[in-house]
């Protein structure tokens, strides 16, 4: 965990939670919950997009880790990474609608019933642990989803937002250190 493969994991610990609880509900196979490209959803019913990666702002200049005796891991970087969850209805147009807000609010209930995730089980839990981060809804007006999606060149549709944090980034670079094994003193008497 923390590895340069944590983005990705984030990712799929969202599709693993929507695919526990509308599978077989509300879609009928956990392959059509996934991480895809708004334009490009294939076989999704429901699409989990990155569209930001940020820098948290409440956790920097973090200290650097101890390895080993004498190697320090320099500090990791903490994001917040920006999501777009979108149904993709294949159903007849005259049902689509229905179909796409029925994903929506299954999509909302569970963001709100487990909002806390482990990255290394996809599990969610009751509270924030080291391996856990929290995806919290986001409460953007009409203008920035528009400019969001004017951004992907894609015709606006209905989705939910939220963010993923904090997500940690570890460094891969160490140091080197030398542990203190002597010390000279001397005093002087001043008179």
């Amino acid at each position: 965990m923390g590895n340069y493969t944590v983005i990705a994991e984030a990712g799929e610990a969202m599709a693993a939670l929507l695919r526990r609880c509308m599978v077989p509900e509300v879609v009928q196979k956990e392959e059509q919950i996934g991480l895809c490209y708004p334009k490009e959803p294939g076989e999704y019913r429901v699409g989990i997009y990155l569209y930001d990666i940020q820098e948290s702002i409440g956790i920097r200049n973090t200290p650097r880790q101890r390895m080993e005796e004498e190697q320090m891991r320099f500090p990791s970087t903490y994001l917040d990474l920006y999501y777009m969850l979108i149904p993709f209805s294949k159903s007849d147009l005259k049902y689509r609608a229905a179909e796409e807000q029925r994903m929506l609010g299954k999509m909302l209930q569970t963001l709100r019933d487990y909002p806390n995730l482990n990255l290394n089980t996809y599990e969610s839990e009751g509270k924030l642990g080291p391996n856990t981060i929290q995806v919290e809804l986001l409460d953007i007006d009409c203008e920035d989803k528009l400019r969001i999606w004017n951004g992907l060149n894609e015709a606006s549709r209905t989705a939910l937002y939220c963010k993923v944090s904090p997500v940690e980034l570890k460094s891969s670079r160490r140091e080197k250190i030398t542990r203190v094994r002597e010390i000279q003193m001397q005093f002087e008497e001043r008179g």
